[in-house]
Order: C-alpha cells, then sequence, then structure tokens
C-alpha cells in the first residue's frame, strides 16, 4: 500500500500545470491500453512509456509481498 503521505492523485488543469516548471506525469491504466496511449500521446505528448512488467517499484513491490507470503506459509506449517 502506498504510504499516504508520500503518494497521490490529483486532477489538474493545464494552466496550473504551467505554473510548475519541471513535472513529471504518471498514469496508470486499466483497459484499452492502445487507445488511451493514442488519447494521452495526442494530448499531452508522452515522451515515455513504461509497462508494469517493466516498472522497478511494481516488481520490487511484489517480490517483498510474495516473500512475506512464502515466509508467513513456512511459519503456519511449522505449528
Amino acid at each position: 500500500m502506498a504510504d499516504p503521505t508520500k503518494f497521490g492523485v490529483a486532477i489538474v488543469t493545464q494552466k496550473d500545470i504551467k505554473r510548475y516548471n519541471d513535472l513529471t506525469y504518471f498514469y496508470s491504466i486499466k483497459g484499452d491500453l492502445n487507445n488511451a496511449k493514442e488519447y494521452i500521446d495526442k494530448e499531452y505528448k508522452i515522451i515515455m512509456w513504461q509497462d508494469i512488467k517493466d516498472n522497478l517499484r511494481y516488481i520490487l513491490a511484489k517480490r517483498k509481498l510474495n516473500n512475506f507470503l512464502n515466509l508467513l506459509l513456512k511459519y503456519l506449517f511449522c505449528f
């Protein structure tokens, strides 16, 4: 789970975005990926696209969960 003091989601107008010089955009998309990519690129210009399978933050979080579950199962079967 993301730390709510360090992670958030916002919808901001183009005018407000211009107030910040160096912004990075992140998207999480479920559904029709091709149409979503086309729309985002047309409206905002995609500089870099990263699939979830290549996202190190996701990979590490998934491994931590899997390791935790494996340890939990080993612990439960010890008793």
